[in-house]
């Protein structure tokens, strides 16, 4: 292992409690949030042509990207939920378009099935394995995956959500909370995402330590090599090869 793994070996001796970020953390999300994306307007497309109502998943888009956005600038605290965001968006879409009100449930379950089709990375099971022998292992995310349908819930004490459990990242809330939860000091607690712009900051103003593992190799990450809280390394696989040095 190489020199740069040394600080994160070190922290590991500490920790007690590790968190997790889940998108682009332990799968690739890209793919699979597009495919929810789609699907949600597909049944949408569907009801209203059944209306007679000629529209495009485009132009639905489009009136969805308006609403949200209205909402947010309206409340922003409460729509740090994002099923709730997306419920409530949908449930206005909807009345925009004359559709029924189940329609926006319906539309939301179509999304949500599709958000769940993940396929984690080989190394993500080994990993958790290993790390559950001597750590407690805790999910914060900004998003509404769900552990019990991807599979992984056994794995983890909890998981925590972004407005229903505390502010978004890149706030440090959620991680100042898992402190408070757990009863440890932040040299105790280690978060890994994959994002220095929301995880990283998120480590900084919780004043814990980090581990980023980039998912976009265009991400600015001057700031996070600079931090002394922040160890960057390629891949889960090199997380699993310094914990099992």
């Amino acid at each position: 292992m190489t020199e740069k793994y040394s600080r994160l070996k070190d922290w590991l001796t500490t920790a007690k409690v590790i968190g997790f970020d889940l998108d682009d953390t332990l799968w690739d999300n890209s793919k699979v949030i597009t495919e929810a994306i789609n699907a949600q307007y597909q049944y949408l497309v569907q009801q209203l042509r059944a209306q007679s109502h000629e529209v495009s998943a485009i132009e639905l888009e489009a009136a969805y990207r308006s609403i949200t956005d209205q909402l947010k600038l309206d409340n922003f605290p409460l729509y740090q939920d994002v099923t709730r965001l997306r419920l409530d968006a949908l449930g206005l879409l909807c009345d925009q378009y004359g559709l029924a009100s189940q329609h926006a449930k319906r539309a939301f379950e179509a999304f949500f099935h599709q958000r769940q089709q993940v396929r984690l990375y080989p190394e993500v099971k080994p990993l958790l394995e290993l790390l559950g022998k001597k750590y407690r292992l805790i999910v914060i995310s900004n998003g509404n995956s769900s552990l019990d349908v991807i599979g992984l819930a056994d794995y983890f004490d909890l998981h925590w959500q972004a407005g229903r459990d505390g502010d978004a990242k890149p706030s440090g809330d959620m991680l100042v909370k898992a402190l408070q939860h757990y009863g440890i000091t932040p040299e105790q607690f280690i978060y890994i995402g994959d994002n220095y712009h929301t995880d990283g900051k998120a480590v900084l103003d919780a004043g814990v330590r980090g581990v980023i593992i980039p998912s976009d190799r265009k991400e600015n990450l001057d700031q996070a090599s600079s931090a002394s809280a922040i160890s960057i390394i390629d891949n889960l696989g090199d997380l699993y090869r310094a914990i099992g040095q």
